[in-house]
């Protein structure tokens, strides 16, 4: 492999997802020699390269040459470290966009730790998990677009942020390459991330509205963490979303009713200014649907603002049997369950 240079380097890399990409046009890559006499670590570069090309999309193999990259920092002089800028930053589009058909939370669990801690130069600690790292983000690099919206939202907004990250470094490192501008695979390469940087921002956009922490009741202390039980959430344009999804026809009563399966309660997200009225209107629908619980979401107060649950027999049809009225809100309620749970620890 000494005699590749840096051209077909990159062109060995990059071919299994260019040429997917580029289908309809022709990527046109020509041989470059190198004429430099010391190495400066270039060789094992050159070798972690091809050893990345046989699988390019994977995030875990992106991850192992990013780290060999990292080892060999010290050998390089400063062209080859502009070199591996270019390859680090170049080779993690293809496991970015191979996971685009993910949801956000999906790509979140398997970029958070193998790609995004090189693009955001934010590494993981030891055996750190998806969870922990990405609430250490969240509390450092990121707190201000974190601190504001409820955690079920962070995927979108990170990706989003990844994105923007890598189109820059992509952008620079493109600039700062004498042998590159005469690529047409490289034009296409910004092309794509910008346009999908666009759409992730958009995404993210969509994903918080909604996603501030006051759309939820706040919790007290005697609160049980949600599970795993279906989320009924009532939007406040009139969007009823079943799981996290829109329910075809907006017919949730019958959604909730096909998917139960031989679950016993469900779980309920009203915002904070709802009136109980609605909600036992609700509870009747559920328990026609044939729960015999309903397990009503409230959020901590502070930060990460857990998602928190109390439950409501099915069976109840006044509010009184809640010690509340029909006027009252959804707060009001969560603050008389919060009390009633702390009676029955006594």
């Amino acid at each position: 492999m000494a005699g590749l240079g840096p051209r077909s380097c990159l062109a060995l890399a990059l071919a299994p997802f260019l040429a997917a990409a580029c289908e309809s046009q022709r990527v046109e890559l020509v041989a470059h020699t190198d004429d430099e006499a010391a190495d400066f670590g270039r060789s094992a570069l050159r070798e972690a390269m091809v050893e990345l090309s046989a699988t390019p999309t994977d995030a875990r193999a992106y991850e192992a040459f990013a780290a060999r990259v990292d080892e060999l920092m010290p050998l390089f002089s400063r062209k080859v470290k502009r070199d591996a800028e270019l390859r680090l930053c170049t080779l993690a589009v293809a496991p970015l966009e191979a996971g685009l058909s993910l949801t956000a939370e999906e790509q979140m669990g398997a970029f958070a730790t193998t790609v995004w801690p090189t693009l955001l130069e934010f590494p993981t600690l030891p055996s750190e998990t998806t969870e922990a790292y990405v609430n250490r983000l969240c509390a450092s690099e990121f707190a201000l677009d974190c601190n504001n919206v409820v955690p079920e939202t962070w995927p979108a907004i990170l990706n989003a942020k990844v994105w923007r990250g890598l189109k820059s470094r992509v952008q620079v490192a493109y600039g700062r390459c004498r042998w590159c501008e005469d690529d047409a695979s490289f034009v296409g390469l910004i092309e794509r991330s910008r346009s999908i940087h666009r759409q992730l921002e958009l995404a993210a956009r969509r994903a918080t509205h909604g996603g501030t922490p006051a759309d939820w009741p706040i919790a007290g202390p005697n609160s049980t963490v949600l599970g795993d039980d279906v989320v009924i959430t009532f939007e406040s344009g009139g969007r009823v979303t079943v799981g996290g999804k829109s329910v075809k026809g907006g017919d949730w009563r019958g959604e909730i009713r096909r998917i139960r399966g031989d679950a016993e309660s469900v779980a309920l997200h009203l915002e904070p200014h709802r009136f109980i009225a609605e909600f036992l209107e609700i509870v009747r629908d559920v328990r026609i649907a044939g729960y015999s619980n309903v397990k009503l979401v409230a959020r901590r107060k502070k930060f990460p603002y857990q998602a928190v649950t109390y439950t409501v027999d099915a069976r109840v049809t006044k509010s009184q049997d809640l010690e509340v009225h029909n006027g009252d809100t959804v707060q009001i309620l969560v603050q008389a369950l919060d009390h009633r749970a702390s009676t029955q620890m006594d």
